[in-house]
């Protein structure tokens, strides 16, 4: 029997809400081995309320579609575990590179660094690539189930269909406009080194330096600007550095000796 796309656009829903509910699960089991004063606490909570605000979308959106049941084939089996397969290790070299860095293996040729994030690049553009083909994807298994174009719009009507167009130019401009705001507040200190400058000067971890020798360090991600104040120190002298300290609104000067 011919599915139609009203069947299909059905059982797409159905499978949406099986994923959001995986989402939210997975996301609870997160936040029960994270502690509660994390920075990706708030991310995670975020998460499980938008899961759910999703599901109740989708669950009202199901009901006003009459019909249409059955496993959901908005891509073929093989081509999600790949995208999840990639998407898996994205997150692995991520994970990879930073624990190169804290292990010294980051300098000189063939270091593992440099190794994880030229995987990472690599596997990153792959999924930038699925992500934009998708939409043709599922476009040409619709057609091939026989599930013919029933959009309105004035090219789809003159047999010009667009839907897998506006469905890649969609995630194009989704995967562009939430790529998160880096917020100029400094870098922030992790847990200093044992018998290091820095913890001698009294610095804690969650302190943000916005300042070293008055250069100003932007954000969390300008680690150059803080490797060439560094580096530029004067050894026999000590480091001046601003910091901002948990609620506090002004910020302290602290002063480091390098020797």
């Amino acid at each position: 029997m011919t599915e139609s796309a009203t069947d299909r656009l059905a059982a797409s829903l159905q499978n949406a809400i099986r994923i959001e509910a995986q989402i939210d699960e997975r996301a609870a089991q997160v936040i029960a081995a994270t502690p509660k004063d994390d920075e990706l606490r708030p991310l995670l909570d975020e998460i499980r309320t938008r899961t759910r605000d999703h599901r109740t979308a989708l669950e009202a959106q199901l009901a006003r579609r009459p019909g249409g049941s059955g496993e959901a084939r908005g891509a073929p089996s093989s081509l999600v575990s790949l995208y999840g397969a990639l998407n898996e290790a994205a997150l692995s070299y991520g994970r990879l590179h930073a624990i190169a860095h804290r292990a010294f293996d980051s300098q000189g040729e063939g270091n593992t660094a440099d190794l994880a994030e030229a995987h990472l690049r690599a596997h990153a553009a792959e999924i930038q690539q699925l992500n934009l083909g998708i939409s043709d994807v599922v476009v040409r298994e619709l057609d091939a189930a026989g599930a013919e174009c029933r959009c309105r719009c004035p090219s789809c009507g003159f047999g010009l269909c667009l839907c897998a167009t506006h469905g890649a130019t969609t995630v194009r401009q989704a995967w562009s406009e939430t790529l998160p705001e880096i917020r100029p507040d400094g870098l922030k200190v992790r847990r200093p080194r044992a018998d290091s400058p820095a913890l001698a000067a009294g610095l804690r971890e969650g302190d943000r330096v916005i300042a070293i020798d008055g250069q100003e360090i932007a954000t969390d991600l300008d680690a150059g600007a803080v490797q060439r104040a560094v580096r530029g120190h004067a050894p026999d002298g000590p480091m001046t550095l601003r910091i901002r300290r948990g609620g506090e609104r002004e910020p302290t000067e602290v002063s480091a000796s390098m020797t």
